[in-house]
Formats: C-alpha cells, sequence, structure tokens
C-alpha cells in the first residue's frame, strides 16, 4: 500500500510503498522461480521496480552499476541507486524534481506505467561519482510485467557510454577541424595567384587560421585525457591581465566574434594565481566562444576578473538568457543549443574546471540580466 500524496511534484507521482507492504511485494515476487534467472540472463544492468518505481529486485549487473548489494538497492528508486545528482531534491526526490522532467530514463518508465507497453528512451545522469566524468549515458528500455500479482516494469539500461562518447567526439573534432582547415586551405590554394599587397593582407587571417586548427586539435586532446584522468596540471604564476589581454586578443579575430564586442576588464592591482594558464585559458575560452555565439550582431560579451573576501572568480556575461530547458541540460556531455555535432563546451568547461583547476563552475540566466558563467575558487586559494 502506498503512502498517501501530499506533495505537488514536477513530474511523477511522490507516493512510496510502506515498508511492510513493499516486503510483502518482494517475498511474493521471490515465488516466481524464474524472474532472477530472467534478469541475470540479460547481459545489461536490469531491475525489476514496483507501481511506486521501487526496485524490488535485481541482477548482479545493476548491483555493479549502483556499487551496492542487492538487498542495498531494494526500496530505492533508479535515481536514488545509481547516485543521481538530482535524486534526493526537492519536492520528493528522483522522479519528481524539476529536472526529471527532462529525464530519458523517468519518462520511459512512466510511459510504460501509463500505456502498458514497452517504452525505450535515450538517458544521460549525472552522478555523484568522484571519479571519471561521473556520468551514465544510457539507452532505457522499460517494459511493463506482472509477476505474481506485483504489477511492476522490468528496467533495462543499456549502457551506450563508450559509443556515444566516441562518435559525438569524432562529429565535434571533424567539425571544428574541418572548418579551420577548409579555410586554410582556400587561401593557400590561391595564394601564388594573389599580388603581394594581398598576400601581406592575408597573411594574418591565414596564420589565425592555423592557430585556431592547433587550438582546436590540442582542445580535444585534452578533453579525451580529462575524461579518462590523465590530464597532466602544469601550474605556475599566471597574471590576469595577461591571460585575458590573450584571450581576447584570440576572440576578436575569431569569426564568432564579428560584429560582436569583446570586453575585458580586471581589478586594478589584481594579484597573480597559481594555476595552470593552458587549462585555464581552455575553459575560459570555451565559456567566451559560447557566449559571442549566444550574442546577436551588436551585442557585448564581458570577462571579468575580481578578488575579494570569498576568493578569486573570473566571469564571462552575455546578454542573452538561457531557456529553462538549456538550464536543465547545460553541462550534459552531448547537449548543445546549435544542433547536433556540438556541445561539449560547457560539459568539458566544467570537467576541467573541477577536476583539475580545483574551482566551481556555476551560472546564472535570467531573462533582464542574461547570462553569467561563474569560475571560482574558495577564499585562500591560488595565492601568488
Amino acid at each position: 500500500m502506498a503512502t498517501a500524496a501530499l506533495l505537488t511534484t514536477f513530474f511523477d507521482t511522490p507516493e512510496r510503498t510502506d515498508r511492510a507492504a513493499r516486503e510483502a511485494q518482494v517475498a511474493a515476487i521471490a515465488q516466481a522461480a524464474l524472474l532472477r534467472p530472467l534478469l541475470e540472463a540479460i547481459a545489461a544492468p536490469a531491475a525489476f521496480v514496483n507501481g511506486e518505481r521501487e526496485i524490488l529486485i535485481c541482477n548482479a549487473a545493476f548491483a555493479r552499476l549502483a556499487d551496492m548489494t542487492h538487498e542495498a538497492v531494494v526500496g530505492r528508486r533508479f535515481g536514488e541507486a545509481v547516485a543521481c545528482v538530482h535524486a534526493f531534491e526537492p519536492p520528493a526526490g528522483c522522479g519528481t524534481t524539476e529536472s526529471c522532467a527532462w529525464c530519458g530514463g523517468g519518462q520511459a518508465l512512466r510511459r510504460a506505467r501509463m500505456t502498458q507497453q514497452v517504452a525505450e528512451a535515450p538517458c544521460r545522469i549525472r552522478t555523484l561519482a568522484t571519479e571519471g566524468s561521473g556520468a551514465i549515458d544510457a539507452e532505457i528500455t522499460c517494459t511493463p510485467l506482472v509477476v505474481e500479482g506485483v504489477s511492476g516494469v522490468v528496467v533495462v539500461v543499456k549502457d551506450l557510454s563508450d559509443r556515444h562518447q566516441r562518435d559525438v567526439l569524432e562529429r565535434i573534432f571533424f567539425h571544428d577541424v574541418l572548418n579551420a582547415a577548409g579555410g586554410l586551405r582556400g587561401l593557400l590554394q590561391t595564394w601564388h595567384d594573389l599580388p603581394a599587397d594581398e598576400t601581406q593582407l592575408l597573411a594574418p587571417i591565414a596564420a589565425r587560421l592555423a592557430e585556431q586548427l592547433v587550438e582546436d586539435i590540442e582542445s580535444h586532446r585534452d578533453l579525451v585525457s580529462a575524461e579518462r584522468g590523465t590530464l597532466p596540471v602544469h601550474r605556475s604564476q599566471v597574471a590576469p591581465h595577461d591571460l585575458l589581454a590573450d584571450l581576447r586578443a584570440l576572440y576578436r579575430q575569431h569569426d564568432v566574434c564579428k560584429g560582436r564586442t569583446l570586453e575585458v576588464r580586471v581589478d586594478r592591482g589584481a594579484p597573480a594565481i597559481d594555476t595552470d594558464p593552458v587549462l585555464l585559458r581552455r575553459v575560459l575560452g570555451n565559456l567566451v566562444k559560447n557566449a559571442l555565439e549566444a550574442t546577436p550582431p551588436g551585442g557585448i560579451v564581458r570577462v571579468m576578473f575580481a578578488t575579494d573576501e570569498h576568493g578569486p572568480r573570473f566571469s564571462v556575461h552575455n546578454r542573452t538568457a538561457m531557456t529553462d530547458a538549456a538550464q536543465r541540460l547545460i553541462f550534459q556531455r552531448a547537449f548543445s543549443t546549435k544542433g547536433p555535432g556540438r556541445g561539449l563546451g560547457t560539459y568539458s568547461a566544467r570537467l576541467i574546471a573541477e577536476q583539475y583547476l580545483g574551482a566551481t563552475l556555476s551560472f546564472d540566466s535570467r531573462p533582464l540580466f542574461g547570462t553569467t558563467f561563474t569560475i571560482a575558487w574558495p577564499a585562500g586559494d591560488l595565492a601568488g
């Protein structure tokens, strides 16, 4: 018997089965001699959940995914078992939060329960993992099933992370590299036929395209290393003024800056900070590029550095606000407002900032305010 619903939720029902009723369900399905062998025969993680989305039994692969014993998994919802970052948010945790409405796994499970038909959906879950990228990338298949009088759903989690990550990386890598290489090739093909005065004018453009090509290759190399946990960090004293001046010089010549203004502001007397300048420039570059792409012609992007009692921080601001959907998905690996084949900018920025630079990357986006991404360190960190 489920407890009464007392809360209004953002997506699915909040009811939980009381302990006695759930134990009775577990005892009932234990009488089905074929259920556990059936689950174990599935190569992927699989679990049988009741009408309140609570796990009653799972296979060994699911227990490994959750990093729990079979007994510890029982009674938890999927997000709780795999440590989804939203699993314990208001109003009632997994399935009820604002973010759950955008979860492919939650959508498939609800559709299967409501239609009593098989439902599938891609599912990307950010988890509380302490190592690696902290994410599950999977195809969720939900199959309604009645076992010994208990109505529920078999949930199968097919891992797509390796294939999906490889596909995304390849699409973005080839998109970026071919754009830069194509522009450079076009210049070189006509170079010998141009008069000397034109080659002098085009030489800086060719150099910029070559620099962009190298930057794109290095950026993707660093992302692969970061996800593997092998990205080296080389710390040194970095002057924020010089770092932002270099960044402004680079992106003022970039195609995404055409018709837009890039401003840089640094507090007077800002102290040097102890960090990896290459990785920090990579993070800021991703944020600046995204901000410029989101800014209409005539708009301004501002990059600032400040430090006070709360600690040092960089911020990147533009006047365009993100949609609610974009805000919920912005740090997911493959999400992009720019369509298929994009979507690693904010993901890689957060991965590198938080796991390699010891910072936090957050954002604030409101209609009248615009969007600001902030890279911040605790007070006392990065002292020069």
